[in-house]
Parts: structure tokens; C-alpha cells; sequence
């Protein structure tokens, strides 16, 4: 594991730097050997706040944040977070795996009509901003994993199957919607 550390008026020690690896190396279980860790600790209004955004084998990313009185006591609450993110992505995970196995097996009478999906236009949403990053290869079942464990209402990612740039994003209905080039 790998950790990178941002502080502002916050020290970090031996014993601190050691205490964040350990609590972190949990998720390194679940989220592969070559996890990465970038941590934002920083003291504002009394309270310690510590940011952690893992990143981890398969372009996996997940963030967390939160404050309290002393440093540890921001860790723990940040660790459950995650936990509970990882907990969710390991879940959604395996529904999706175990979805396209049976859409595999499904004939076609099984499979539902194309066009009853359609979106109208009263339901496209209107672009507000936009954001710089790395693009990774992903599927967009994975993509749209990753978006919700960051929070995000679009991700843009490069389509393993395709090699072109997708984007993914959640629609006002709850859905997903996929923009695809030609």
C-alpha cells in the first residue's frame, strides 16, 4: 500500500502515519495489492477533517470524508465510511456479474423490447459542468459502479470493448444514460 499524505497545520508522526496503514490495510484486501491511498488531513474550527480517496487495481476509486475532535477519531469514522462503500461495491458487483450471466443464458423471447427503454425528451438533462481526469478502460456496468462510489452525477471513461471515450451519467428518473461517438 502506498500512502500519500496532505496536511495543513495538522503533524504527522511515526506513530500517526503507521495507525492510518493499519486501519487502511483492510481494504487492501478487497480492493487489490496495489492500493493506493491519498490522504488530506487538516485542522479547521477546532476539528481535525481527514479526506481519503483510495485507488485501486481496475481504475477502482473510492473517497471519504469526515471530521472530529482528534485526528484517530476522524480516521475511524472516515474507515467506516469506506468499509461500507467497499461493502456496497463488492454487492453491486456481484448482482451485475451474476445479471449479464443470466442475460447470457436468456433467450431472445426472454429479453425485454428495445424500444420500451427509450427515454423522452422531457426527461434529458442539461449539462451544468465539467471535469479534467485521467481516462480509464472500464465497461460502463463498471463505470456506473464507480461513479455512484464517488458520488458523481456522470463519469467519463474509455470503453475497455470500444477503446472510445463514454460517458456515463444518472439520469432524474434514477436510471443511467451512456453517451456514446459514432
Amino acid at each position: 500500500m502506498i500512502l500519500h499524505f496532505k496536511t495543513k497545520q495538522v503533524p504527522i508522526t511515526e506513530a500517526v502515519s503507521s495507525h492510518f496503514e493499519r486501519k487502511l490495510q483492510r481494504m487492501e484486501k478487497h480492493l487489490g495489492r496495489d492500493l493506493e491511498a491519498v490522504i488530506s488531513c487538516k485542522r479547521e474550527k477546532g476539528q481535525d477533517r481527514v479526506e481519503i480517496t483510495l485507488i485501486g487495481d481496475g481504475g477502482i476509486e473510492m473517497r471519504a470524508e469526515d471530521a472530529a475532535g482528534d485526528l484517530y477519531s476522524a480516521l475511524d469514522l472516515v474507515c467506516e465510511r469506506l468499509e461500507r462503500q467497499v461493502e456496497r461495491y463488492k454487492t453491486r458487483f456481484e448482482q451485475r456479474r451474476r445479471h449479464r450471466e443470466s442475460i447470457r443464458r436468456a433467450t431472445p423471447e426472454m429479453l425485454p423490447a428495445e424500444d420500451a427503454a427509450e427515454p423522452t425528451e422531457d426527461e434529458a438533462p442539461g449539462i451544468v459542468r465539467s471535469k479534467r481526469f485521467a481516462l480509464k478502460p472500464l465497461d460502463p456496468e463498471e463505470a456506473a459502479m464507480q461513479m455512484e462510489l464517488l458520488g458523481h452525477s456522470f463519469f467519463v471513461f474509455k470503453n475497455a470493448e470500444t477503446e472510445a471515450v463514454n460517458v456515463v451519467y444518472r439520469r432524474k428518473d434514477g436510471n443511467y444514460g451512456l453517451i456514446e461517438p459514432e
